[in-house]
Parts: structure tokens; C-alpha cells; sequence
């Protein structure tokens, strides 16, 4: 049914076909079988959560170099497709690993899936997760996967829903590897901030971004402290907190 349009290219454009949760199925079937589709355009079609998770099942078989899947359907489903759609790209290209799983509407779910399958990416030194609505739950399926990425050098999380729970998961479980650290736009708060300013005493971070987090008076008494206790650290961001005033 749909393996003509499959096989024909590496991107294969099926907006408003009248696709339902059963041709999903159909279509997730022949995923099986595909080896060099790139980008699937799934638009404008019925398919439900129902339908998402089939194809979540086949990708999760059979990954092949498929990075991309559009769907008009946001559903967790949707999210946990994402996370295996961004373990392939960050497999298919490390170089470009500060992009390859940024804005990708992952959430806690897409978190849940990709997580487990990053520490089988062993040179990866950078992991861009930008702009991808994680929240604690996510950055906690994070940290049991961060202890064994030892090769990691860059953790960029900027523009998420850490909050001060997921920050501390973070922090806790970062590798020592790691010099740079982006927890910007996160929400953090002087809850948040505070952990963080304590935590870095422990880390060998050469740059570490906290702006946009409603930082206060608090975090800057705590971050005072633990700078001149952190010869490593070189560039802090700070811009976008009330502190600035």
C-alpha cells in the first residue's frame, strides 16, 4: 500500500491522504522494512495516539536513518516518537549533536524514550536538548542516563520546564567530563539557583548559563561563594534575572 511512496525517495511527502489509525499500521509495518527513509510528512491525516504508537513500535524495531515524522497529533505518543526519532539523528550525526534533538516537542515522554538509549552513543561529547519542553520527570530519566556518558562534554538544556526538582537531578548526576553547562530559562528560582550555586563547588565546569530564571538575592549570596571555590569556572550567564538590577 505504501511501499512505492516509501522506497521512492529519502523524504516521503503522505499529507492528506485520508490516513487512518488502520493505514497507520499498514504504514508502520512497512517502516519495518526501510533502511534509507529520512523524513516522513504525516499531516493533515486522521491518525490518533492509537495510530502514533504503532508507528512508535516499528521505529523502536527498526530505527533505520528515519529522523524525522510530522504529525498533526500532539498526543504523548507523539512525544515518545520524537525521543526515538532523536536517538537516530544524534547516532546519524554526533558532529551535529548540539542541534539534532533540539525543538523537537520531546517532553517527558520523548525524555523517557530517548534517555535510555543515550549512553549507547559513546563518543558523543555534545547533547543539545534546547527548547523542548522538559520537565522534572524528563531531566530524571536524564540523570540515570548522564553517570554513564563519560565522553560528554556539553549538556545544552536551554528554554525548558526544568524547574528546581529537575535542575537537582541534573546537577547530581553530572559527569565530571562535563565543562559546559546551559540550564538557562528553566525556572529555577532562588530554589533552584541556590542547589546550583552549592552543587558547582563539586562539578569542573568551565561556563555554566543560569539566566532567565528569576534568580534573587539568595542565589547571588550562594553563587559569590562557590566561584571563588571553583578555579575551573570562566564565564557565568546571569543576564535576565532580577539580580541584574
Amino acid at each position: 500500500m505504501f511501499a512505492k511512496s516509501l522506497s521512492s525517495s529519502k523524504k516521503c511527502d503522505l499529507r492528506h491522504r485520508g490516513i487512518s489509525d488502520v493505514g497507520a499500521r499498514v504504514l508502520a509495518e512497512e517502516l519495518r522494512h526501510q533502511d534509507c527513509l529520512l523524513s516522513l510528512d504525516l499531516r493533515g491525516n486522521s491518525i490518533t495516539e492509537v495510530g502514533v504508537l504503532d508507528l512508535c513500535h516499528a521505529v523502536a524495531a527498526h530505527p533505520g536513518q528515519l529522523t524525522e515524522v510530522l504529525l498533526t497529533d500532539k498526543s504523548p505518543a507523539s512525544r515518545r516518537l520524537a525521543g526515538r526519532l532523536a536517538a537516530t539523528a544524534l547516532a546519524a550525526a554526533p558532529h551535529a549533536a548540539a542541534r539534532a534533538a533540539a525543538e523537537r516537542g520531546l517532553g517527558d515522554e520523548g525524555m523517557e524514550e530517548l534517555c535510555p538509549l543515550l549512553p549507547n552513543l559513546g563518543t558523543l561529547t555534545t547533547l543539545g536538548l534546547q527548547h523542548n519542553a522538559i520537565g522534572a520527570r524528563g531531566a530524571c530519566s536524564l540523570a540515570e542516563a548522564l553517570p554513564k556518558m563519560q565522553a560528554l562534554r556539553e549538556l545544552l538544556l536551554y528554554s525548558n520546564d526544568l524547574g528546581p526538582q529537575g535542575a537537582e537531578a541534573i546537577l547530581k548526576a553530572l559527569p565530571a567530563s562535563v565543562t559546559a553547562l546551559d540550564l538557562g530559562s528553566n525556572r529555577l528560582g532562588d530554589e533552584g539557583g541556590v542547589f546550583a550555586a552549592d552543587a558547582l563547588m563539586s562539578t569542573a565546569l568551565v561556563e555554566l548559563h543560569l539566566d532567565y530564571n528569576d534568580l534573587g538575592p539568595k542565589t547571588v549570596d550562594a553563587l559569590l561563594h562557590s566561584v571563588k571555590e571553583t578555579p575551573t569556572l570562566r564565564s557565568l550567564w546571569l543576564h535576565g534575572n532580577p539580580v541584574e538590577e
